[in-house]
């Protein structure tokens, strides 16, 4: 596995021992995932590109979304390591992927990742993780949106811009 897909692997293998359930939707994932990249534990505050994930983000819909990690989420998948079962809801509830639709992730084989990746790297995960895995798939794209200033009518001005790119034009305004 690359050092991404060991940084994707871990953080769902946590936060099923941390909360002894699934991680409840792409949306959380993308948006976990981008945190561990942008989020500086310090400050509270969204930083451009740290390097720690390994994942780029661009503004899409729902906020920041990186297509490699849907990918490596696929592969991850398709190679037995993790599960993705998909849970279909009544109209009356939220869902974030789809009408009706909600994809849970959990390990499905058990890997020892922890030490192929850095202590400060594993840290972060862990941090992110309680800071933020209660929240719904919804209230983290909320979240990250009013971290990163982004109303739905400002996120379709930058729509596909790279984070670092929107990040650097927040700088000169």
């Amino acid at each position: 596995m690359q050092k991404r897909e060991l940084i994707l692997y871990y953080l769902i293998k946590r936060f099923y021992e941390i909360y002894k359930r699934p991680l409840e939707g792409r949306k959380k994932l993308q948006k976990l995932i981008f945190l561990v990249e942008h989020f500086d534990l310090n400050t509270s505050r969204i930083v451009p590109s740290s390097g720690i994930t390994g994942y780029k983000f661009k503004i899409w819909y729902y906020g920041p979304y990186s297509s490699d990690l849907k990918e490596d989420t696929e592969d991850l998948v398709k190679n037995g390591l993790l599960s993705e079962d998909v849970k279909y809801l009544d109209d009356f509830l939220y869902t974030d992927e789809s009408p009706k639709r909600l994809y849970l992730y959990s390990p499905k084989t058990e890997i020892r990742v922890e030490n192929e990746l850095d202590r400060q790297t594993i840290e972060k995960i862990d941090k992110i993780l309680k800071e933020f895995g209660t929240k719904s798939p919804y209230e983290l794209e909320k979240t990250v949106s009013d971290l990163l200033n982004l109303d739905p009518l400002k996120k379709l001005k930058v729509w596909g811009k790279s984070l670092d790119e929107y990040l650097s034009s927040l700088d000169t305004n």
